[in-house]
């Protein structure tokens, strides 16, 4: 009868650490990446075990997704080094010599991740050809872009630590606590004028991703974000007497699509459309210009005929609307990392329709979650609308009443409701694990990201 009640009772909640372990886990000064804070706004626990305890899964002798990352990563930083070096002059350079060298590059950059794993079977042979085949094409298209556009690729995994001495990276907390940032930013472009220089980020995907305003309001989506942050510092101590001024943050989607048109010129335009950067795109005239000539060949800014923009332009946003969103992702950090001191760890995986922090966990076996037993339950996305959560971030002041109407809708008596009822749409990130299926059929391998994490996280 004892065990019967047991197991009726049984309440599977981690609670709240005290804040003394809390910080002999973490120290006083905490030195993260942002990929563990977005892994934090995704689940306490997992961010508690991993970062916290430290605890690691069994290294196999297998491909890994963060191979794959690394590879890919490395084959974009080495070929785009030899065109900013002029190694590489892509005005003289045909496209069989281009295939030929990236696949070698591939080749090369594999070995360096495991001498033999990708002639060890048949499969990771196999695994090995659809890399390459992903680095070409992934090539081709940051070449055309480059031919579009009027910026040159000038910075490769640039790297930022708390030696950077960059303000934006050096929160302080509550109690005398503080927290710095490192990581990597994957490539950077510059136009240099007179008076000013221009600034793009890229960050590499695997999977489809765009800015996502909810997430980034939850805290889930702030890299991007901190990685123009820390450019525009970097770049504003390198050029004290310019205005440095971004045209924009963007994600490069690193794939090689299967296009479903039966004409050879159809594809080809459906795979430069595919290809274009996603992101968020300054409205500035001239930075538009720099990006692909006001053609929309480049971002996804939409155009009509007469050369104005097209009312569906949700990408668009000021240079001042970029500064709010940069003060907005810095504010989520410091929110996120005091509730980390504060010892919070519970178990609240937050359920998307395609995925969960469930999906790609290495610790299922020591939390044991199981929504609806033990008092488990997915946390569900907030019930805000995309414009009006786009609205609290760019203009925080004048909507204050509408934030709060918008969390008035939340029934505390119910834990589930806290979070919002409504159903999230489909997430389309495979950044890092990126398992499930895009909205484009394509040969693709698992995850881009370095297996570093790119932000510091050094297994």
């Amino acid at each position: 009868m004892e065990r019967i009640l047991d197991g009726y009772f049984y309440n599977n909640q981690a609670g709240v650490l005290d804040q003394a372990i809390a910080r002999k886990l973490y120290g006083t000064h905490m030195v993260h990446s942002v990929s563990r804070l977005e892994s934090y706004a995704g689940c306490a626990y997992q961010f508690f075990l991993k970062f916290g305890l430290k605890l690691e899964k069994r290294n196999e002798y297998k491909v890994e997704t963060t191979h794959i990352g690394t590879i890919l990563h490395a084959v974009m930083e080495s070929f785009f080094k030899k065109v900013k070096e002029g190694t590489i002059c892509l005005a003289d350079l045909t496209e069989q010599e281009r295939d030929r060298l990236v696949a070698k590059m591939t080749v090369d950059e594999a070995k360096k991740v495991n001498e033999t794993i990708f002639e060890s079977s048949y499969r990771n042979r196999h695994q090995l050809d659809v890399l390459i085949r992903i680095a070409r094409r992934s090539v081709a298209n940051l070449c055309r872009h480059l031919e579009q556009g009027d910026m040159t690729p000038t910075y490769f995994e640039e790297q930022f630590t708390p030696k950077s001495n960059l303000s934006y990276i050096d929160m302080a907390l509550e109690d005398g606590m503080r927290m710095e940032l490192s990581g990597a930013v994957d490539r950077v472009d510059i136009r240099e004028t007179e008076d000013a220089v221009y600034v793009k980020v890229i960050d590499y995907k695997s999977g489809a991703k765009d800015i996502d305003y909810v997430k980034m309001y939850e805290g889930r989506q702030l890299q991007l974000t901190v990685y123009m942050s820390v450019m525009m510092e970097l770049l504003q101590k390198k050029y004290p007497d310019k205005k440095i001024i971004p045209t924009g943050m963007y994600y490069f989607r690193v794939s090689d699509l299967l296009v479903d048109e039966a004409e050879e010129e159809k594809r080809e335009a459906k795979r430069i459309e595919e290809s274009r950067l996603s992101g968020l795109v300054n409205a500035d005239d001239f930075s538009l210009e720099l990006m692909d000539g006001k053609t929309g060949l480049v971002t996804r800014v939409r155009y009509k005929k007469d050369g104005s923009f097209d009312s569906r332009n949700a990408a668009l946003v000021t240079t001042e609307e970029l500064q709010t969103i940069s003060e907005f992702v810095r504010k989520k950090m410091i929110e996120t990392g005091e509730k980390i001191i504060h010892g919070e760890i519970e178990m609240n995986p937050e359920k998307g329709e395609q995925n969960s922090p469930c999906n790609f966990c290495d610790y299922q076996n020591i939390c044991r979650f199981e929504a609806g037993l033990g008092g488990n339950q997915y946390r569900i996305s907030p019930q805000m609308d995309k414009n009006e959560v786009k609205m609290l971030i760019l203009h925080p002041d004048d909507e204050q009443e509408k934030g709060e109407s918008v969390h008035g809708t939340e029934k505390p008596e119910k834990s589930e409701s806290v979070h919002g009822t409504k159903k999230p749409e489909p997430e389309k990130d495979e950044s890092v694990h990126g398992t499930q299926k895009s909205e484009q059929k394509g040969e693709s391998v698992q995850g881009t990201e370095n297996a570093q994490e790119k932000e510091g996280d050094h297994a």
